[in-house]
């Protein structure tokens, strides 16, 4: 385990995406980080870049693909709304 990672001490990690802050928790045990990231748990392996580098990325991913999916509703919600009653889309 690298030396500056803490075993079993839980840390947060915070990123600001369109101004705002998103936090995640997380510790390390047997080199193996367990984070929470948008109230569910992640796993991954520790390696050569620090944890906290490596859970702010996948808080950042997580938060692009939560963005991507509701950005994807509501287009899909825009064409169901404006079609013509008895239309499809």
């Amino acid at each position: 385990m690298n030396n500056t990672e803490r075993e079993c001490i839980v840390q947060t990690v915070e990123v600001t995406l369109d101004g705002v802050i998103h936090r995640a928790s997380y510790y390390v045990e047997n080199n193996i980080i367990h984070a929470r990231i948008g109230g569910h748990p992640v796993l991954s392996p520790l390696g050569n870049a620090p944890a906290a580098d490596t859970v702010k990325v996948l808080l950042t991913e997580h938060l692009i693909q939560r963005r991507r999916v509701a950005d994807q509703a509501a287009r899909w919600l825009s064409r169901l709304t404006s079609a013509e009653p008895g239309r499809r889309a």
